[in-house]
């Protein structure tokens, strides 16, 4: 494992080694877990919203559901994207495809959530608040007259 002595020496080890390319590792990955993350996220807080009755509670909650639904979709995704970019010699996995493949080799399925209860544990709170925020800037933005 190579060590650096602060962000612009990693930053100008990845530009000398690999390019301006090398700052992108793992972008196809992560569109491909965040693109329809944030749909599902959204849909099944809009969803859970029209269904339950309106509060700052019921928002707080709805958007904790939300988030934890859309990690629990993700969260295969984002381990893949993890190791690639971690991989910074490109040793150990090839593409993707390969990644994921030796993953499941290494520990089954179960290697794909390894982690996903402390992350739906901070993940809560977190969507928790920010729909809540999303909630109230949308009908600050739709009262006001602009």
């Amino acid at each position: 494992m190579k060590y650096f002595a602060g962000p612009r020496a990693c930053a100008g080890w990845i530009y000398r080694e690999k390019g301006v390319l090398g700052f992108y590792r793992g972008l196809r990955t992560m569109a491909i877990r965040d693109i329809p993350t944030f749909g599902l996220y959204m849909i099944v807080y809009e969803y859970l919203c029209d269904v339950l009755p309106r509060g700052v509670i019921t928002t707080m909650v709805v958007g904790g559901v939300a988030g934890i639904a859309a990690w629990a979709a993700s969260f295969p995704f984002d381990v893949v994207k993890s190791r690639l970019q971690a991989d910074v010699t490109h040793s150990k996995y090839s593409s993707m495809f390969n990644c994921a493949v030796k993953l499941y080799h290494e520990g089954g399925v179960k290697i794909f959530f390894t982690g996903i209860g402390v992350t739906c544990l901070r993940a809560f709170p977190v969507n928790a608040v920010t729909l809540l925020f999303y909630s109230n800037s949308l009908k600050f933005l739709e009262t006001a007259s602009l």
